[in-house]
């Protein structure tokens, strides 16, 4: 991926996700300093712009980050997550501020043994927090 100053058309930045994975998501602060990159990994990969240099990646989701937002005033940045988790980065300090998580009515029920289920029914039933497993 590559990042550019669109008013001299020069490149300012050049990443490279170790293992090529897909980029989900890409976000810019307002001041235009800082980027938060999110792929097919647990971690949000953040850059100085003016530098091209990383800063420290912010880790604490278990799964895929698919969504990355920045405050307008750029103290803040909100992840979402495969694991149904969306966290508050404190973009100064690097590190998480809070973790919000929905009400998921089967959280934690195992349901193993039961039968008749398709593939989608425990798709569904494991997306509102039950155990599936047989």
């Amino acid at each position: 991926m590559r990042w550019w100053d669109i008013t001299t058309g020069q490149p300012l930045g050049l990443w490279h996700h170790p293992g090529g994975q897909w980029i989900h998501s890409v976000v810019i602060d307002p001041s235009g300093k800082i980027l938060a990159i999110t792929s097919d990994s647990p971690d949000v990969e953040v850059w100085a712009v003016q530098h091209n240099q990383p800063r420290r990646p912010l880790k604490g989701h278990s799964h895929d980050i698919w969504g990355v937002f920045v405050s307008p005033d750029g103290t803040y940045l909100a992840t979402a997550s495969q694991d149904y988790e969306i966290r508050i980065w404190q973009l100064g300090l690097g590190r998480c501020q809070q973790v919000l998580r929905p009400d998921r009515p089967y959280e934690g029920v195992n349901i193993r043994g039961a039968s008749g289920l398709s593939p989608s029914e425990s798709a569904m039933l494991k997306s509102l927090g039950a155990i599936v497993s047989y």
